[in-house]
């Protein structure tokens, strides 16, 4: 298969080539021969102005035939590339629809969310602020690690779906026990989500390791799923680019290009609003649903929503060493010594607290969540 690919790679590079060599200098030629016809007449021996025209004929007859010659090349080149692309989604499908293989591992999908870079992250937070809204719900397809889920938080409801127990645990984590119990409503299938409700929908880093059938099935779903006007942001494997095309090695992503995404989603009904890519590594797409996106809701409900989430880097340093000093084999070992050490060390006050700004119950109050979550990642 490695081989295969590598042939697949170098074609895609011939194609990209071979998109310069056409020539069009037909208005060259064109106002050559316009120069020559308004000066015949002005000569008596017009036998080298009829020699130019006649090489000008020459010159298109070989500027056509050359051009021909060029498309023959590129349609031979594409049809070669097309034998190459079934044997690799062939290879996609066949792993997908393993049975030994499981694409629901939840360290997989997790381990998956570190590779995203940071270009990509700032574009995905961007396009998700731009359009959320207290308005409508949202739904949210594979939150991984979580870490656009926050953002969604705007929305009411906020939907999700989740296939592992690791996961729907890791998401409720991100919010207070109101928020995750009232508004964050979890579910496993797309199917159970209301129809023609959803005003704005994501699908980051999961098409991306998926053959074309089950990007289909999703993208048809949260369709019906979208209200008119409501939007899909999603991120696939563009393969147009070299760095996504030789992610396909290792079994790692799937073949996918923007032409063949954009023509999959125009098939169900999608406007096409904007696309984007970084570093050619992550590709995304935002797509509306036809219509114009409208609501009858007045105000957002007044109720606390979530409390503030720290990354890892914003923790002080005490608290970082104090985490690592208790390492254990589980997150629940980790998290139960972590409490009952907190608790016997603010019983005897031998750690003082307050150089970080609060008491000791207030630190464990402001970091915990935080710290669950970092801990829950790190499995």
């Amino acid at each position: 298969m490695s081989r295969l690919l590598d042939s697949h790679s170098l074609l895609r590079s011939h194609r990209l080539y071979a998109k310069d060599l056409p020539l069009d200098i037909s208005s060259h030629i064109e106002h050559g021969r316009d120069v020559i016809n308004q000066q015949i007449p002005r000569w008596k021996d017009n036998h080298a102005h009829q020699e130019v025209l006649n090489k000008l004929t020459n010159l298109q007859i070989a500027h056509d035939e050359y051009n021909l010659a060029v498309n023959n090349l590129q349609h031979n080149i594409d049809s070669v590339i097309s034998n190459k692309e079934r044997k690799i989604l062939q290879r996609d499908y066949a792993r997908y629809y393993d049975s030994e293989l499981k694409h629901d591992d939840v360290l997989e999908i997790i381990a998956r969310q570190k590779y995203i870079s940071n270009e990509f992250d700032d574009q995905i937070n961007g396009v998700i602020q731009q359009f959320i809204s207290w308005q409508y719900p949202s739904l949210e397809i594979n939150p991984a690690d979580g870490r656009y889920s926050s953002l969604m938080n705007a929305s009411d409801p906020q939907y999700a779906i989740c296939t592992t127990k690791e996961v729907k645990q890791l998401l409720r984590s991100k919010f207070n026990k109101f928020y995750s119990t009232r508004r964050l409503r979890i579910y496993n299938k797309i199917k159970n989500i209301p129809i023609n409700q959803i005003g704005f929908a994501t699908c980051i880093n999961m098409f991306e390791y998926m053959p074309l059938d089950p990007i289909k099935d999703i993208t048809k779903q949260v369709f019906d799923c979208l209200r008119p006007g409501g939007m899909f942001l999603l991120s696939y494997n563009n393969c147009d680019h070299r760095q996504s095309l030789d992610l396909l090695n290792s079994n790692f992503r799937c073949l996918n290009t923007k032409k063949i995404m954009e023509s999959l989603l125009y098939g169900q009904g999608f406007n096409i609003v904007s696309s984007e890519s970084s570093n050619g590594v992550w590709s995304w797409l935002l797509v509306t649903k036809p219509g114009n996106r409208s609501t009858q809701k007045l105000s957002t409900a007044e109720i606390p929503i979530v409390e503030k989430f720290y990354s890892w880097d914003e923790f002080p340093i005490e608290i970082q060493k104090w985490v690592m000093s208790h390492k254990a084999n589980t997150q629940e070992e980790w998290m139960r010594t972590l409490a009952r050490d907190f608790d016997n060390q603010w019983e005897r006050q031998s750690v003082d607290w307050s150089h970080l700004g609060t008491s000791g119950d207030n630190v464990w109050k402001k970091y915990n969540n935080s710290i669950r979550i970092y801990i829950a990642s790190t499995f």
